[in-house]
């Protein structure tokens, strides 16, 4: 049978191995904690380079709808200078048919897109 002092001692073996327990766990709990709390610095780093990444994405955006506004310009404008340019050499061809002075003019009209 046991006695009150062996109860006792048992117990004290108990609690020691409870708070060593305990204190293994706490520690490995903080070595936890404090990856969790540099994670946590890591993401914020991340979304506020996401956040500067999509600021300079829509700048980007921004320009390319310029970009394309001045293309669709210069296409407009290159329309109208081939049609101007059809219609000079057809001119100088009539032109050097009533004359008969031989004008420097190719027999080939611009090719329309």
């Amino acid at each position: 049978m046991l006695t009150n002092e062996d109860l006792q001692a048992i117990s004290g073996l108990i609690t020691s191995a409870v708070t060593a327990s305990e204190g293994r766990m706490m520690a490995r709990m903080d070595k936890i904690d404090a990856r969790l709390d540099n994670m946590d610095a890591r993401l914020d780093n991340m979304d506020t380079r996401l956040d500067n990444m999509d600021a300079r994405l829509g700048r980007v955006e921004h320009e390319l709808v310029e970009v394309k506004d001045r293309l669709c310009a210069v296409e407009e404008n290159t329309e109208v200078t081939r049609g101007a340019v059809n219609a000079l050499v057809e001119w100088a061809e009539q032109v050097a048919v009533i004359t008969k002075a031989p004008f420097p003019v190719q027999h080939q009209p611009v090719v329309e897109p």
